[in-house]
């Protein structure tokens, strides 16, 4: 009876963690068609400016903002503060223009690319993929992403801790009949 009752809770379990899943998925195909989208629309808005005559839309950092901040922190400011796709070219001339110091790297573009390689690696950006002139943009569910691969770490972990206290569990049952077959 009780192996029942367990039984249908694992069931119950495994719907919700599978409907939820689901629910994941069509969230992140609503979101990547999302971003498809502003993508688009960013080229259109870029196209149509200079067909009218007006400037392209500048960000503008306060020096302060990056100051004394690291590389990395200080391209998340700027591509924050653009809130569209910028090349690796346009984020060195951003930072430029807000007093960024660069002094401190030999190649800073080579710095900025590999900072921004980094963060897409992480998914924290999201790219244009476009070969050699790759923009980047902070992924705008990145905050999920991260909440939900931290629920997946602690569950790795807690996987793992689990099979280590089995597989010691096991060493001291061996031990303990190899101990009483010793005696008789």
């Amino acid at each position: 009876m009780a192996n029942n009752y367990w039984k249908q809770a694992l069931e119950k379990a495994r719907e919700e963690r599978d409907a939820l899943w689901d629910e994941w998925k069509a969230y992140s195909a609503k979101a990547q068609a999302a971003l498809e989208r502003s993508l688009q629309l960013d080229k259109t808005v870029e196209s149509l400016q200079q067909l009218v005559g007006e400037e392209a839309d500048e960000t503008a950092v306060a020096a302060d903002e990056v100051a004394d901040l690291k590389l990395a922190d200080a391209c998340r400011v700027i591509l924050e503060a653009s809130g569209k796709y910028l090349r690796p070219v346009q984020i060195r001339d951003l930072l430029e223009n807000a007093g960024y110091s660069l002094s401190g790297y030999s190649n800073p573009l080579a710095s900025i690319h590999g900072v921004l390689k980094r963060m897409a690696e992480s998914g924290e950006v999201i790219t244009n993929d476009a070969g050699r002139d790759t923009a980047y943009r902070l992924s705008p569910n990145r905050g999920a992403n991260d909440i939900y691969a931290k629920h997946f770490m602690v569950t790795a972990s807690q996987i793992a801790e689990a099979i280590k206290q089995q597989k010691a569990q096991k060493k001291d049952d061996d031990v303990r009949r190899a101990t009483v077959r010793e005696k008789k």
